[in-house]
This record gives structure tokens, sequence and C-alpha cells, in this order.
């Protein structure tokens, strides 16, 4: 030691050494944890719009609408939703094919248009139509469980509510609204036209609706034989009895106010199809007509609708 220094000075520089070095490592695992912060994974946190109780959170219910509905409209409203989860169609040919939910189909299952049951053959009867055309649907419900009840004592399979909008509930935004669409295919030389109008104007309460659909199609050609009974002539490249022909429409017209609306609509369905393969002794054709009215209203109460 030199004689000149007293023990406290060389301390002092000591101190401050380990003083800086601490500094230093307390600054660096800082700049660690900071870059680990910065390194975690994002977490992305999703919520229901709509205020659901928790009643209607277990209700099994599946919509289809949309671009979606519009990739799988087919010729029936069982072929339409054929690929949805629990459902199958019963298909009795490319003119009847009724939805059979869980395995439970027939008056098991009811089948509405705009809450109302569509009070067709096609329920004690499968290889009939089901009189409500896909291509005019805005979105089709599927319900399952206990809540089909709500639309009878049948249900217990489900049921299938197709929402068409020929009552109109609401003004139309820009006083005018329409949708068509033309489609076919080859191998039955299909042609099918289907469209729609909305209309009504901001100075009057009317709404009015109107729409129409048409589709004819061959006999489904094949590559090969089809099935025949022993005492039957073999077919060759189509499938016997598997045309279809159908065409319709609707009208309806609402007053719409402030607290509801009222309105009335009549519509029209015709078709013509062949049931291939059928288990009668030869082939057959059925041609199923409906033409009902349905009317429909709704008051909004402070403590809510009445319909």
């Amino acid at each position: 030691m030199h004689p000149n220094c007293s023990p406290a000075l060389i301390r002092r520089p000591l101190s401050l050494a380990l003083t800086l070095l601490l500094a230093g490592s307390a600054a660096w695992a800082q700049s660690a944890q900071d870059e680990r912060l910065r390194k975690l994974d994002e977490i992305e946190v999703q919520a229901d719009p709509f205020q659901r109780n928790r009643e209607e959170l277990l209700q099994p219910v599946e919509v289809l609408a949309g671009a979606e509905l519009d990739r799988r409209r087919a010729n029936t409203l069982g072929e339409t939703l054929d690929r949805q989860v629990g459902v199958q169609s019963s298909f009795f040919g490319p003119g009847a094919g009724r939805p059979v939910i869980r395995g439970q189909e027939g008056p098991r299952v009811q089948v509405l248009s705009d809450g109302v049951a569509s009070q067709d053959v096609s329920t004690v009867s499968v290889d009939h139509a089901v009189t409500i055309d896909p291509f005019v649907a805005e979105q089709i419900e599927v319900i399952k469980g206990p809540a089909a009840l709500l639309y009878g004592s049948g249900a217990v399979g489900g049921a299938v509510n197709v929402i068409d909008g020929r009552v109109p509930t609401q003004a139309v935004e820009g006083g005018f609204a329409g949708r068509a669409q033309i489609y076919g295919d080859t191998v039955a030389d299909t042609f099918g036209a289907a469209a729609r109008v909305d209309a009504g104007s901001s100075e009057s309460p009317l709404v009015f609706h109107a729409d129409a659909f048409y589709r004819d199609s061959n006999d489904y050609e094949i590559p090969g034989f089809a099935s025949h009974e022993p005492d039957e002539d073999e077919q060759a490249g189509r499938v016997e009895n598997s045309a279809l022909e159908t065409q319709g429409g609707a009208f309806g017209v609402s007053l719409i106010g402030e607290r509801g609306y009222l309105g009335l609509a009549i519509s029209q369905f015709d078709t013509l199809y062949g049931v291939p393969g059928h288990a009668h002794e030869h082939g057959h054709e059925d041609e199923d007509e409906d033409g009902p009215a349905m009317a429909k209203g709704e008051e909004e109460e402070e403590e809510g609708p009445v319909r």
C-alpha cells in the first residue's frame, strides 16, 4: 500500500466498480426480458355479437345463407341440405328429396316456409316433392333437438325453416332490390332460371315482392346400362323416368309501419317428375301442385314483438 493512500480511498473505487457492474447486469436482464415479451404469441379473443341467453346457445341450429347457400342450391330441399352435419336427403330421384335429420324423416321432420308448415303430401309419402323451391330461398335454418318442438309436437326429429321473404318485413333499402340466376348441366340437359324483385318507395308504406322460377331437365345420361326388372328391356345410356319440369312463383305485399308490418303473399308451385327405380312394377311420374296464400304480421310492443 502506498504510504499516502488511505484505506477509504481504496474502498471507494472498488465500490464504484461493483455498482457499475451490477447496473450493467440489471440493464442486460431487463433488455432480455423485454425481448422475450415482444416475442409472445398473439392471442385472438372472439365474442358473439348477438346477446343470446344460455337456452339459445344450447339450441343446435345451423343457418345456410349467402354464398354458401348459392353454392349448394339444388333441385330439391333435401339435396340442398344433404352435406349439412346430421342431414341427408331421402332422394327419390331428382324431383323428390326431403330432409332427413339424424335418421328421422317423414312427419318427424317439420318443413316450414317462413315459419309456416308447407302442408304438402311429402310428409306422409316421401316420394312426393316438397313444395318449396330452394332457388327462391334467402336462407335455410336447420333446427335439431328439443328446439324443433316449438314448431309442433310431431317435430321430434327436427325442423327445416326456409326464409323466402315473400311477405316483406321491412322497407327496401334504395327502393329496389333484385336477383336473377340462370343455371344448367349437361348430364340431363338441364336449363333453369330464377328471379326475384323487391320494391318500395320511401313515400309509401307499401313494399312489394315478386319471384318466379322454371326448371326443365331430361333423363340422366349414364355411361352404361341402368338397373331394370328381369321382364324389362335393358336401358343403355340413360336412367329412365328421371326427367323433371318445375315452375312457379309468388307475389306478396306488406304494409310497413314504425311498429311493425302486415303482409300477404300468394304462391304457386307446379312440378312434374319421374321416380326412377321405384318399388312399383314400373316407374311412374308424380305431379305435385301447391298454391297457398299466407298472411303474416308483427307489432313491436314494449316487452317484445307480438305476431
